[in-house]
């Protein structure tokens, strides 16, 4: 329970309330006065205030909270789509994305659905070490062998944005939206970019291929408005529909 001002007969004729906020706040010294059980709000508390979760505390449905770190709670099993989108369609208040710097995720998470697509300050995920589906390399996100990149951070600490070596394939939407990143160059061992793995990266520039590339997803770079020049290795195979398209910068 958080306060920002509490009215004088708040929380009269109720004998069986247990009021939790911080300690040495002014809630702490109005339910002392008012001799109502007051409990300290511990480092657990807060971190799942932080999130709307399924009854059984085993989704996570919404990122409520504000800060530069957001921990998963422990025993979450699935990041349900949009909960670190505000394009979600559910009801009730959001979370201040902007803020988030880092996002951590528990070893219970077996599965996220989408991405992060609202953390646009977001500098790295970390994963713990004993997570079996998941790992963080140097702050990305990564299926456990790190051979996917499922998620970059959107706003990397250097420019060009390499890539992860033992990356083979760059997943789709890993790079959805990231408006901050500039350059980015993919290591030799990358052979697929999925479907709009880069869609919507409106400030990227150039990208350089990795030469043993064989496959280029639908809607790759869809709407990269700044995206100059592709130089195309001769190991590509297959270039899916609309890979480039709206790429309006982009050298013929």
């Amino acid at each position: 329970m958080f306060f920002v001002g509490v009215a004088n007969d708040a929380f009269d004729n109720n004998p069986k309330l247990v009021v939790h906020a911080y300690k040495g706040s002014y809630a702490e010294r109005y339910v002392k006065e008012k001799n109502i059980k007051f409990e300290t709000i511990n480092e657990e508390e807060e971190i799942a205030s932080t999130f709307r979760l399924s009854d059984d505390g085993k989704i996570l449905y919404e990122y409520i909270g504000k800060g530069k770190k957001a921990t998963i709670p422990d025993g979450v099993e699935a990041v349900r789509e949009f909960t670190f989108d505000l394009r979600a369609s559910g009801i009730g208040p959001r979370g201040d994305f902007s803020m988030l710097k880092t996002i951590v995720i528990p070893k219970s998470v077996k599965q996220i659905k989408g991405g992060f697509q609202s953390c646009h300050s977001l500098e790295s995920i970390e994963v713990a070490e004993d997570n079996p589906n998941y790992r963080s390399i140097d702050g990305v996100l990564c299926s456990k062998d790190g051979k996917t990149l499922l998620w970059a951070p959107s706003s990397p600490k250097t420019d060009p944005f390499v890539v992860p070596d033992g990356v083979e394939v760059i997943g789709s939407r890993a790079f959805e939206g990231h408006g901050r990143i500039k350059s980015v160059v993919l290591p030799d061992g990358v052979k697929i970019i999925d479907d709009g793995a880069f869609m919507f990266c409106d400030s990227l520039e150039s990208v350089e291929l990795s030469k043993n590339l064989e496959t280029i997803g639908r809607d790759a770079f869809y709407f990269c408005r700044s995206l100059k020049k592709i130089v195309l290795p001769k190991s590509v195979k297959t270039i899916r529909d609309g890979a480039f398209s709206h790429c309006s910068s982009l050298e013929t």
